[in-house]
């Protein structure tokens, strides 16, 4: 039924419901790709912060950062 409607509509509305499907595309896929760096970075800082807890045992001298830096990156 919502396909006849679609069929029967003209050229350039069909051509702004598939630009705005590409758009909505675009942003869920920029949500997820920032989601998952996102998470990688806090893992990554975690690693890092176990790295230099390690390093302050066995005495090597490197001292932690001061402050945590936030790392998310906006294109």
């Amino acid at each position: 039924m919502l396909l006849c409607a679609y069929v029967s509509l003209p050229a350039h509305a069909k051509q702004r419901i598939y630009a705005a499907e590409q758009m909505m595309a675009m942003i869920i896929n920029e949500a997820l790709r920032r989601k998952q760096g996102i998470i990688y970075r806090r893992a990554h800082k975690q690693r890092e912060k176990a790295s230099w807890l390690r390093q302050s045992r066995n005495g090597s001298g490197r001292q932690p950062p001061l402050k945590s830096v936030s790392t998310v990156v906006r294109n």
